[in-house]
Formats: structure tokens, C-alpha cells, sequence
């Protein structure tokens, strides 16, 4: 694991993960070596080796927040029901994931939910403002009272 991390902060992505490969081969309970196995296939856009990683990940710690903000994004744009699963699990790990709660807000108000999605917005950019930046078109934010969700 240590000379996949140094291979990664390196830039060296071929060689990281040759070594967490190995990782997880020789520890195959090891949560990092799947979950860094998973940041490697998703930096490569190999989102279908990345899900099977964070969900091995997911198996061995299923309050992993990494892994399950992670699949929230893989899943968002092929499956928006499961996404809201993936993000609202990491919520009520780490309430204050502030990309989780705009992801969250963003994927309910697309899907008609509104109220939540607003709560869950504002959220959001009250944690992290930068946020607004990513607001996608055909979505607002209301200035109106924050309503609970």
C-alpha cells in the first residue's frame, strides 16, 4: 500500500496500481487497497472496475464515507435512484460532506423532490460556497426559509 501511495502522489499511475493490486490481492480485506484501486480505475475512466472496487470497500467497511460518496458520483448519471442512496448513506456518516449534500440536492431536484433537494442544496453551499460555481443550468437556489428535510 505505502509504495502504491508514493506511486500515486508521484504521478506514476501505472505503477500505483500495479501495487495495490498486489495489495489487495495479498490482503483481500484490505478497505484502502480496494478503495485506492477504485480512485485509480475512476481517474482512468473505468467506471465499471472502479464500482466493483468501492463496493468491495463497501463490503469490508459499509460506513466508508469515501467509497460511498465516490459511488454516489458513478451512479448519478446511469442510475439517479441509487446515487441518492450512495449520497444519503454518506450523510448519515458525515453530515457535514458538503459536495455530498449539493449532489444530493442537485440529483433530488432534477427528480421532482424539490423541498429535500433545496434543503440539501442550501446545505451544501452554506459549507462550502465555492460550490455555487457548480450549480448546473435549470437548477436555482431560493432565497427562501430553509424547510428540514
Amino acid at each position: 500500500m505505502n509504495a502504491g501511495l508514493v506511486a500515486q502522489r508521484q504521478g506514476d499511475v501505472n505503477q500505483a496500481l500495479a501495487d495495490y493490486e498486489a495489495a489487495a490481492a495479498k490482503a483481500p480485506d484490505n478497505v484502502y487497497a480496494h478503495y485506492d484501486l477504485g480512485v485509480i480505475y475512476q481517474q482512468r475512466g473505468a467506471t465499471n472496475d472502479a464500482a466493483t472496487q468501492y463496493r468491495q470497500a463497501l463490503l469490508l467497511d459499509p460506513k466508508f464515507v469515501d467509497a460511498l460518496y465516490n459511488m454516489g458520483v458513478l451512479e448519478a448519471p446511469v442510475n439517479p435512484a441509487s446515487a441518492v442512496d450512495y449520497y444519503t448513506k454518506d450523510l448519515q456518516v458525515q453530515p457535514t460532506n458538503a459536495a455530498a449534500n449539493f449532489n444530493l440536492g442537485v440529483l433530488l431536484i432534477k427528480r421532482g423532490g424539490t423541498t429535500q433537494g433545496y434543503y440539501y442544496l442550501r446545505r451544501g453551499l452554506r459549507l462550502n460556497p465555492a460550490l455555487r460555481a457548480d450549480i448546473p443550468p435549470g437548477v436555482s437556489v431560493p432565497s427562501t426559509t430553509t424547510t428540514k428535510a
